[in-house]
């Protein structure tokens, strides 16, 4: 029937996103290429449910570093969330984080305001968005460090592990969190020790592993905390 079609389009974009997490990035993309399709046709393509797997869509691309594609599909799913929801839904929070995080990587300069305010406004979503706080945080702390801004990076970090204590998160998100904590306040060996515990949890060749280990690699660069301008990323 129509609903149970729907509804396979939604389950598939579940499952990319597991695949993702994963950084199964490949199985992941032609999920969620069928899931856009399938709910487009039987949901229709002016719904926040087709706004949903649009913003699957655009995570998978923005991991895959197709930067364009992953802004043309989330600023869609944006519009479609605003004009049926209204601009205060939560829905629409979740697609901000979205573009912002795309921004961010696109090296956009109010990026990680924008990711601190949304953590901000996550907190007070629905449980299930509630959980995006701490990514909105931890996605502003990265923004922030590559500005060569790492007191900023370390206010988002602690804004991730406040906001932590009161959800229940991934270990791995926990470690990411201590990480950033670390590396902010340029406690490399830390920073360093705790990615070994992440690499052991989500293995060395992860994108997100790589990306982070880049970071620390270049904070070895740095001076310490207070030895003089840290400026330069």
């Amino acid at each position: 029937g129509r609903a149970e079609s729907g509804a396979l389009g939604a389950l598939l974009a579940n499952l990319a996103r597991t695949l993702m997490m994963l950084d199964r990035l490949e199985e992941a993309k032609p999920l969620a290429e069928r899931a856009v399709d399938l709910v487009g046709r039987l949901t229709g393509e002016d719904t926040p449910d087709y706004a949903g797997v649009l913003l699957t869509r655009a995570d998978v691309a923005l991991a895959q570093q197709h930067l364009d594609d992953a802004h043309a599909l989330a600023t869609r799913a944006d519009a479609i969330m605003r004009s049926k929801l209204g601009d205060a839904h939560p829905l629409v929070r979740r697609a901000e984080l979205t573009l912002a995080n795309i921004d961010a990587a696109r090296g956009v300069a109010d990026a990680a305001q924008r990711l601190d305010a949304l953590a901000v406004e996550l907190l007070k979503a629905p449980p299930l968005l509630r959980r995006l706080a701490v990514r909105s945080s931890l996605w502003a702390a990265e923004a922030w460090w590559r500005q060569g801004q790492p007191d900023r990076a370390l206010r988002s970090a602690n804004a991730a592990s406040t906001a932590a204590n009161s959800l229940q998160i991934a270990p791995s998100e926990r470690l990411e969190i201590d990480f950033w904590l670390a590396l902010s306040a340029r406690k490399t060996a830390e920073a360093s020790s705790t990615l070994s515990q992440l690499e052991a949890a989500l293995g060395r060749d992860h994108r997100r592993m790589m990306a982070l280990r880049r970071l620390l690699d270049s904070a070895s660069a740095l001076p310490a905390a207070g030895t003089g301008s840290t400026k330069r990323v």
